[in-house]
């Protein structure tokens, strides 16, 4: 099975829609800690795909794995973000708030403190916006803002536009339209800078 996932590794992507996916299960199978990479980068496509069910269970073997050998800080908190994104997708946000709160304790005792931080807090900010709880996800959305302002490495899942147009969001819910209308032109003003499209459409929304 070594032998396979070395040679998968170069061909795969030719041939294969989830190749991370192949190459995992081979090196699953024969007992290698670097299938956890791949299987957390298999997780994360299925995710994108919304193939919520598939994504769990890779992100449960890459888990699994790290249990076996040991726990790896940042493999943790990248699997937890990871499940608690797949957790608000299918709508299970009470679950999804459970796992942040769980990488924000993994965060805070890890020798890697600001690892990930900005995108938990931003994960936070949507998890409790579906919950309701809008003025506790301003506050993670700002949170959020000040990591990505220090630590711009560690925020993989947002940007500043993003940030903005939740923002704005949000002071739509509370009727407070000026304040709403301020953030969205900030946003879209943001994504525009950057030729962001994709952003650019939310923000206009």
């Amino acid at each position: 099975h070594e032998k396979v996932a070395e040679k998968l590794k170069n061909v795969a992507d030719e041939y294969y829609i989830n190749a991370d996916a192949i190459v995992g299960n081979h090196l699953e199978l024969c007992g290698s800690f670097e299938a956890i990479d791949y299987l957390i980068k298999a997780a994360i496509r299925s995710k994108n795909h919304y193939a919520n069910n598939e994504a769990i269970a890779y992100f449960s073997r890459a888990q699994k794995l790290l249990e076996k050998y040991g726990q790896n800080q940042p493999h943790a908190i990248d699997i937890a973000l990871g499940l608690s994104e797949v957790l608000n997708q299918i709508g299970e946000a009470d679950l999804a708030k459970n796992q942040l709160h769980h990488v924000l304790e993994q965060i805070n005792s890890s020798v890697l403190p600001n690892y990930r931080i900005g995108d938990v807090y931003y994960q936070l900010g949507l998890n409790l916006y579906d919950l309701g709880e809008i003025d506790a996800s301003r506050r993670n959305f700002e949170n959020a803002l000040v990591v990505l302002e220090k630590h711009q490495k560690e925020c993989r899942l947002f940007s500043k536009t993003d940030i903005e147009r939740e923002i704005g969001w949000i002071y739509w819910q509370k009727g407070e339209i000026d304040d709403s209308i301020t953030h969205a032109k900030k946003a879209l003003s943001l994504a525009q800078e950057n030729s962001n499209t994709i952003a650019e459409g939310s923000a206009r929304k």
